[in-house]
This record gives structure tokens, sequence and C-alpha cells, in this order.
């Protein structure tokens, strides 16, 4: 099932790799989320979707 989750009340994840191999890997073992957001101090946002990673494949 898909939610909606405001960025401001969406759970925050440290253990999330940040090289491309482990990004990757992490989206595919965790198909429940649509993908993960950085947050910029300016007020930037980037994501990287589930579907974007299974596509990689």
């Amino acid at each position: 099932m898909h939610r909606l989750v405001p960025h401001a009340t969406a759970e925050e994840f440290a253990d999330v790799p940040r090289d491309f191999d482990g990004l990757m890997a992490w989206l595919r073992a965790h198909p429940e989320f649509e993908g993960v957001v950085w947050h910029h101090p300016d007020g930037r946002m980037a994501k990287l979707k589930h579907r974007d990673a299974v596509a990689s494949t």
C-alpha cells in the first residue's frame, strides 16, 4: 500500500548507504519505501526513487 508521508514527519534513517551500489541495494531491499529524500540546508531537496533502483538492475 502506498501512503503519502510529509517530509517533516518522515522517519530518518542513519543507516542508508551513501554510495551508489549501497543505495541501489538498500532501495531494492526496502520496496515499502518510495525512495530516499535528501534535504540541503538551503532548502533544496533530491530524491532517489525505488523504481530508479529497480530499473538500474
